[in-house]
C-alpha cells in the first residue's frame, strides 16, 4: 500500500504520542531520545518512512499549548516526502473495532482506546516494521495475535526490524 518507491525503506508508524514529543521537546528517557534519533537519522537518509492516520491532527492540536504554533509545525512535518499520512476509512474503522473488541474479550485487563485502535488497524493495513509509541498499554500488547501479531515498540531505527 506505501507504493513501490518505498519497498526497500524501513516502514513505521508512529503514534500522536511521539510527535508529541517531538513538537514539544518532551523530555524521554536516554534509550527512547537515542531510539528517536536513530529514527530520525533514518529519514534523513531517505531509509525510512513513517505512517500515521490523518486524526494524528486533532491528537496533537488538542495537547498543544501553542495550537498554532504546533498546527503550522505539524503541517510543515506531514508534507516532507518521509511522512505518509493515511486516511481514517471504513476499511481501517472496521478493523480497529475488531481489535477493540478482541482485547475487550480477551481478559487480560487491557483496553484498547478508539484512537489507539485506528493507529493499530492502520499499521496493520499498510504493513509497517513496527509502530512506535510511548503508551505503556499499546508496548504491552507488542506482537499480540489480538491485533494481528503487529510489532510495537518505542521509537528504534533498523533494530526494530530484525527479528528478536
Amino acid at each position: 500500500m506505501f507504493g513501490v518507491s518505498v519497498m526497500s525503506k524501513s516502514k513505521f508508524c508512529w503514534d500522536a504520542c511521539i510527535f508529541i514529543a517531538h513538537l514539544t521537546g518532551e523530555q524521554r528517557t536516554p534509550d527512547e531520545a537515542n531510539g528517536m534519533r536513530e529514527v530520525w537519522e533514518l529519514l534523513r537518509l531517505r531509509r525510512a518512512v513513517v505512517l500515521t492516520s490523518a486524526i494524528v491532527q486533532s491528537e496533537v492540536l488538542n495537547r498543544a499549548a501553542d495550537a498554532t504554533h504546533a498546527r503550522d509545525r505539524l503541517r510543515e512535518l506531514l508534507a516532507r516526502p518521509s511522512f505518509v499520512v493515511a486516511d481514517a476509512n471504513l476499511v481501517i474503522a472496521d478493523k480497529a473495532g475488531e481489535f477493540r473488541e478482541r482485547v475487550a474479550c480477551s481478559n487480560n485487563g487491557l483496553v484498547l482506546k478508539r484512537n489507539d485502535a485506528i493507529y493499530i488497524a492502520t499499521a496493520v493495513l499498510y504493513g509497517v516494521d513496527a509502530f512506535h509509541t510511548f503508551d505503556t498499554t499499546l508496548l504491552q500488547l507488542d506482537r499480540s495475535p489480538l491485533i494481528d501479531g503487529l510489532r510495537i515498540t518505542t521509537p528504534r531505527g533498523t533494530q526494530t526490524t530484525l527479528a528478536i
